[in-house]
């Protein structure tokens, strides 16, 4: 019999909040995190601006009997999240050292350091430094928490680009689902290294003062960084420790455009099958849907053809469904960003307040659904489809909504 899986606890870290508690307060009054980049000299480039987290201190997240790691900046980042997501799920390290507790992140790997060995090779500097190679791999990022931790269960990282978050949730509700774990340990975790905001630099799709999802003189995404983890559970598990619970997964989709490495399909054929296959999954109609966290971009094409794909989908029901992009406020944080959406539809099913799309000056005849443009809504929101779709057409759109306590 398949097992029904909630989640029970959430670490938020991102350009406008580094705990879950500023963080969602901050997107609710619709408070923007983005700001002038200080990670590293934008003075050259054409844009400057980000979503970074500024003022990012690891060791008050760590008590004084286990400090901080000498690590990068991404894994401290997934580990400061990771903490206070066990904590906010009342679970101790104790009830993690386990097979039955694994790991599963959404992390294009951890570019920062990247860099960081590409300029140490340069410059001759790379001699002695193992501590800075062993860190490299792509699967880095799961193992470090896994051995944090001590999880000797499943342990993968998803490099889907933007929908990595939610490869990286799915899967871990799959094996919940299956039986094979308990507990999962999922999300996302992204840094902005300097090559890569070049790279989007010279793509020329980055904004240069503010994000703007679905306004017609949007001038494209912010990068960003941030992280967010979510703890996920059987039902039975979080019932049997008394656990709180956020919501329920209810089923997923999956797709591939396969037609771009950076532009979606113009006919948002890839969006459709993953919003209808999460539907289908989930076993409920276009009616059951409250609320739908945007994917949400900023750039000229994502919005277009993700209003588009949503309009395929519901019909004339599309009008009626407030849809509301958490990009306006925090950026586009890449492996990160549909992890930090699932914690966003998650609080959104709790609160019943959706955050806003800030930002939102001009309608677009093609962007004509509601917004929720510049402030918070309260509404009885119960069921929320979340999409994240990334490059190379990777889409994947996931369900939750709540549960009975």
């Amino acid at each position: 019999m398949l097992r029904k899986v909630v989640c029970s606890g959430l670490g938020i870290i991102a350009p406008n909040g580094k705990s879950k508690e500023e963080f969602w307060e901050n997107a609710k009054k619709g408070e923007s995190g983005i700001d002038k980049i200080t990670l590293y000299d934008t003075s050259h480039y054409p844009i400057q601006i980000g979503g970074e987290i500024k003022n990012f201190a690891p060791e008050h997240y760590f008590p004084a009997d286990h400090p901080a790691p000498d690590l990068g900046r991404v894994a401290l980042l997934s580990l400061a999240a990771t903490r206070m997501a066990l904590e906010d799920a009342g679970l101790e390290e104790t009830d993690l050292a386990l097979e039955r507790a694994g790991v599963t992140i959404g992390n294009n790997g951890d570019m920062p350091l990247a860099w960081e060995i590409r300029q140490k090779w340069i410059h001759g500097e790379l001699q002695d430094r193992a501590d800075l190679i062993w860190r490299y791999p792509l699967n880095s990022i799961s193992a470090i928490i896994a051995n944090n931790f001590s999880l000797s269960g499943p342990n993968a990282v998803f490099a889907t680009s933007c929908a990595a978050g939610n490869h990286a949730i799915a899967n871990a509700y799959d094996l919940l689902q299956s039986g094979t774990c308990d507990i999962m340990i999922t999300g996302g975790v992204e840094s902005i290294p300097e090559d890569l905001f070049a790279c989007f630099c010279q793509l020329r799709i980055l904004a240069d003062k503010v994000c703007q999802p679905f306004d017609k003189n949007r001038k494209g995404l912010v990068l960003s960084e941030g992280t967010g983890i979510l703890i996920l559970e059987t039902l039975e598990h979080a019932r049997q420790r008394g656990a709180n619970i956020y919501g329920e997964i209810l089923g997923y989709g999956m797709s591939s455009d396969a037609y771009h490495l950076t532009f979606p399909h113009p006919s948002g054929e890839g969006a459709v099958e993953a919003m209808r296959g999460a539907l289908k999954h989930a076993g409920i109609s276009v009616h059951d849907v409250d609320y739908i966290s945007a994917h949400g971009t900023g750039t000229q094409p994502n919005d277009k053809i993700e209003t588009l794909a949503i309009k395929k989908v519901f019909g004339r029901q599309a009008y009626n469904l407030p849809t509301s992009s958490v990009k306006s406020m925090i950026g586009h944080s890449l492996g990160a960003s549909a992890a930090i959406e699932a914690c966003v539809s998650l609080l959104t099913i709790q609160d019943k307040i959706i955050s806003p799309t800030i930002n939102y000056e001009t309608s677009d005849p093609e962007c004509d659904l509601d917004y929720v443009p510049n402030k918070c809504r309260k509404q009885d929101v119960k069921t929320v489809l979340s999409n994240s779709f990334g490059f190379g057409g990777n889409n994947v759109s996931i369900v939750f909504c709540e549960t009975e306590q």
